[in-house]
């Protein structure tokens, strides 16, 4: 049987979604197989699913595919309607999907913690009289985009988005799996640099 086929059956027939939002549904879930055919020694067996299966996969997209929160969400949404067909069609008892959770989108508008000017004055001088250029680089990205020390640890040379007009920190996986942009021109545009080395 062709579950894929008959779940793009039943939603042109029995659902209000238009054309395009059922490709993108269908979509997802071939993406999905593929996935399984190529991570798991079963492929494809719906009813072999797992929830690790569906988070591994969210994780695949977060960090190898490096896709937005938005099209992984969309991919979620379609993964967990195609297991509700499964269950409504009796093919599976459970959804191995609905439990795992969207990636967030950290709100970027919460004011942080700051240090006092002198006593930042006084840490950055420190740095500075290291004469040690890693050091000073690795601090200035920590005090100009405020993003944490795992955070940074993390970072690929692709997550940095340089133009001429801005540049941008991509935050694959922060704090509680959040997926954020961190925006600092003029100390991002000097720091690709370092990343390369």
């Amino acid at each position: 049987m062709n579950y894929i086929k008959e779940f793009e059956i039943y939603l042109k027939e029995k659902s209000n979604k238009t054309r395009n939002t059922i490709e993108a549904y269908v979509c997802a879930i071939k993406d999905f197989k593929n996935f399984m055919i190529n991570a798991t020694i079963d492929g494809f067996v719906p009813n072999e699913v797992i929830e690790l299966d569906v988070r591994q996969y969210k994780g695949h997209l977060l960090t190898v595919k490096k896709q937005s929160p938005q099209t992984i969400n969309q991919k979620l949404s379609s993964i967990v309607l195609f297991f509700e067909f499964l269950i409504a069609r009796g093919l599976i008892k459970n959804n191995p999907a609905k439990n795992v959770k969207k990636v967030k989108v950290q709100n970027n508008n919460k004011a942080p913690k700051v240090l006092e000017k002198n006593e930042l004055y006084r840490l950055r001088r420190e740095f500075y009289k290291s004469k040690d250029n890693k050091v000073i680089m690795i601090f200035e990205l920590l005090y100009n985009t405020g993003i944490r020390v795992s955070e940074l640890c993390n970072i690929e040379l692709d997550d940095l988005k340089i133009t001429d007009r801005k540049g941008t920190l991509i935050i694959r996986r922060g704090k509680g799996e959040k997926y954020r942009g961190k925006e600092s021109h003029k100390f991002l545009s000097s720091s690709k640099t370092f990343f390369r080395e």
